[in-house]
């Protein structure tokens, strides 16, 4: 996935924009609140609103109304004034200022992008953000061989995807930890293309696709959060189940979704463990997709580091189980890469 570049027909339709351009967003973009602008970018703004109407670097006015996407717009309003403007004097450089309450109320994380795009017959620029799953989709053609399961990619009568429901609380939930299944089959990284087939998904769909992913993966980690505080109060270790972390839900990338504590069977020694969690409405065998952070993470952590996979999530589940698995992820299981970086020899 190039860092930055032109939209194409999938993007063109997500944003409903006659043309846009997207950036990658860095760390030090977030932490400072300060973006800079692409050559692709920059271009376009010129190009569709004139270079005398984007500030100057020491511009009285500094500031540039932008029209906000859909789900910005539910946030924030119709439209936010940015300071928007060319950063050097004589030169194409140009920066733009998010705020921080931007920032932090997007849920923005290194790695997703912002997108500026153009509406038809609409002069005024528009901003939204995707984040790096949704964008790596969009880029791919809807259509090849990989399996969402049937609860992800469920149609209604109009042929959209329903969103992913639960019958049961997790508090309700019957919850058991099984012996690890052997083989133990591992894919390194989720194609992102289509449902198998030749059958084609729209942008729409697969944003509901995945995000029923994401709910499904959220159920999976708050029965984990709770397991692991039940596991700790049988040991008489309430003061660490007071401090298990379900870190995920606040921060991206770390590697892993939660932190606990192992203790022997005393309940004394304890040392914290690091859990990575995979949940599915299939069976235990079903494979399933680590990225390359969490590989690299299980390395590190080693013995500390655990793999918890939760299977058979069903909507109307009232018992669900998982296993777990210690250590290095390279060590433990067998990786079936899916996708490449192909470079010209």
């Amino acid at each position: 996935m190039k860092p930055n570049g032109k939209f194409n027909q999938a993007l063109k339709e997500h944003f409903g924009a006659e043309c846009g351009a997207y950036t990658a967003i860095t760390l030090e973009e977030i932490r400072k609140g300060t973006f800079n602008v692409k050559a692709v970018i920059r271009d376009m703004l010129i190009e569709k609103i004139g270079k005398a109407n984007i500030p100057a670097q020491h511009a009285t006015s500094p500031t540039m109304k932008f029209m906000l996407a859909e789900d910005l717009a539910a946030k924030f309003g119709e439209y936010r004034d940015i300071t928007c403007r060319f950063s050097k004097p004589n030169k194409p450089e140009m920066t733009i200022y998010f705020s921080k309450e931007l920032i932090q109320q997007s849920n923005l994380s290194e790695n997703d992008y912002w997108c500026i795009f153009f509406k038809v017959r609409d002069d005024r620029p528009w901003l939204g953000f995707l984040d790096d799953s949704l964008m790596n989709s969009m880029q791919q053609t809807f259509a090849g061989e990989v399996f969402f399961e049937e609860d992800e990619s469920t149609e209604n009568e109009k042929g959209e995807i329903k969103s992913l429901t639960y019958e049961k609380d997790v508090d309700s939930l019957q919850i058991t930890m099984t012996d690890v299944p052997s083989p133990v089959n591992l894919m390194s990284k989720p194609s992102t293309k289509g449902r198998a087939g030749s059958h084609t998904i729209s942008t729409k769909n697969m944003k509901r696709i995945l995000d029923n992913q994401k709910i499904k993966g959220t159920r999976g980690e708050e029965i984990i959060v709770r397991a692991e505080k039940e596991k700790l109060l049988r040991f008489n270790r309430a003061d660490l189940a007071a401090k298990v972390e379900w870190k995920s839900k606040d921060v991206d990338g770390l590697g892993y979704d939660i932190e606990s504590y192992e203790t022997d069977d005393d309940g004394k020694n304890e040392r914290i463990i690091y859990i990575e969690v995979k949940s599915t409405s299939e069976d235990e065998l079903l494979p399933f997709f680590v990225s390359q952070n969490e590989i690299d993470v299980s390395k590190e952590k080693d013995s500390d580091y655990y793999i918890y996979r939760v299977y058979g999530l069903k909507p109307n589940s009232k018992n669900v189980n998982y296993y777990r698995i210690c250590g290095d992820i390279e060590r433990n299981f067998e990786l079936t890469p899916q996708v490449y970086m192909a470079k010209i020899n």
